[in-house]
């Protein structure tokens, strides 16, 4: 979790659940990349993230990768990123209509601030958040308390298999619209799900990490 904000404390440029902003890092080989990380905002206040002091995000550590999240990692408090402003390719849509967040591992940042702004909305909302075990799920204490029985938790290692995707959207309200972000393999279950059902493409929105 990194906490980042003005060199000298002014406000940032606002966002919306969903958004992202893009992070310089040097890699092992001292060039430089960009990465994608999610803002994360957990307070349930309508206008919470209009104008933050800070932007807040989480860097899951891959060892094997090329060498941008060993970087963030490495990132000592006093340190300068150079970033870009916030964009949203994973929106939430207008509408006052219930709605379904799944996440798998990582993939929870988007949806942990969607959840917060569709709970300051007093829009109804439920999470299924999915992975191998609890000791690799980020943010559930916050997420316990934002959304309470809302919030349904399920490991791998607990249930003894993968989450059931047939049952997760054979139990879908009509009105209920999907917003997931997770694995790929996990993605292409639920959009096969999906389609298999005749849902419309409008009501599943979703986001590879």
């Amino acid at each position: 979790r990194l906490v980042l904000r003005a060199p000298a404390g002014e406000a940032l440029p606002g966002h919306t659940a969903g958004a992202h902003v893009r992070v310089q890092g040097t890699l092992p080989g001292g060039g430089q990349d960009w990465r994608h990380y999610s803002l994360i905002n957990t307070q349930p206040v309508a206008g919470a993230t209009a104008a933050p002091t800070h932007y807040e995000i989480a860097v899951r550590r891959e060892d094997e990768g090329r060498g941008g999240s060993r970087f963030m990692h490495g990132l000592q408090v006093g340190d300068t990123l150079q970033i870009e402003a916030p964009k949203n390719d994973f929106p939430l849509q207008a509408g006052a209509g219930p709605v379904l967040l799944v996440a798998g591992g990582i993939g929870i940042t988007p949806l942990l601030s969607m959840a917060a702004e569709l709970r300051a909305a007093s829009r109804p909302v439920r999470l299924v958040y999915a992975g191998r075990s609890r000791a690799l799920l980020a943010f559930l204490p916050q997420l316990q308390a934002l959304l309470g029985d809302a919030l349904q938790v399920h490991t791998d290692d607990e249930a003894g298999a993968a989450l059931d995707v047939a049952a997760l959207l054979d139990g879908c309200a009509p009105t209920e619209s999907l917003y997931m972000c997770g694995p790929k393999p996990m993605l292409d279950a639920v959009l096969a799900a999906a389609h298999a059902r005749g849902w419309p493409p409008g009501r599943v929105h979703f986001e590879l990490f």
